[in-house]
């Protein structure tokens, strides 16, 4: 929503007068607006090749901060994320706090991936 004063003449005394806009200032926001929905483009976002091959490069995933052996706990001291070096499937950022408290079911090196495979409730 937008909402914007308007005058037929800016010049005139009282508060409103001089911050209001003309029929020539109000054509041109109006133009600009329509410039703006124009620029939003549509809502549907349909990534290029190229877009999902960086993303797939350049995510994030759940990673031991620490190497960690079977029968450990998982917690904040030992979790994090970092960018994989090679582009794989791993637990998103928004999984962190669903995998504290998961005991580790095989060694996960300094910098492995946690995966659902070598964890469990």
């Amino acid at each position: 929503m937008i909402e914007k004063h308007f005058s037929f003449d800016t010049s005139r005394p009282g508060f409103d007068h001089p911050i209001s806009l003309d029929k020539k200032g109000f054509s041109d926001m109006v133009q600009a607006v329509r410039m703006a929905e124009v620029m939003r483009g549509s809502a549907p976002k349909v990534l290029s090749a190229e877009e999902i091959n960086i993303a797939k490069r350049s995510h994030r995933v759940l990673v031991a901060l620490k190497d960690v052996y079977p029968g450990e706990i998982l917690s904040e001291k030992n979790l994090g994320f970092k960018r994989p070096l090679k582009a794989c499937e791993g637990v998103p950022p928004g999984e962190f706090k669903n995998y504290i408290g998961k005991i580790v079911t095989q060694e996960i090196p300094k910098d492995g991936i946690v995966t659902p495979g070598n964890t469990r409730d």
